[in-house]
């Protein structure tokens, strides 16, 4: 969206948006309906920018709650990892296994 002059005839208001992967600009035109339009574009454009906002502060906080859940993960496998240590087990290509007794 922007307002434009060409060989000093005046400033006029364009639309641009794509068409089958194209840009394509559509003449709005002058005066007091260009004003508006580009005043309701504007408009537009604010709102799409909070929606924004709006959703990547919601995707943040998830992903702030992955990281919690998954240090919590982490604080529990080892806390396991411990205990099973303590009472003898070994892993072995990545299974607990309990330690043999000797003979």
């Amino acid at each position: 969206m922007a307002w434009e002059s060409r060989n000093r005839s005046g400033r006029y208001y364009t639309r641009s948006h794509k068409v089958n992967g194209r840009v394509v600009r559509t003449y709005i035109g002058c005066g007091r309906y260009a004003e508006l339009a580009a005043e309701a574009d504007g408009h537009d454009r604010e709102k799409r920018a909070l929606a924004a906002a709006a959703w990547r502060a919601k995707r943040d906080a998830i992903e702030a709650e992955r990281a919690d859940v998954r240090a919590l993960g982490e604080a529990v496998e080892v806390a396991v990892a411990a205990d099973l240590a303590d009472l003898g087990y070994h892993k072995e290509r990545g299974e607990w296994r309990r330690a043999k007794r000797p003979s």
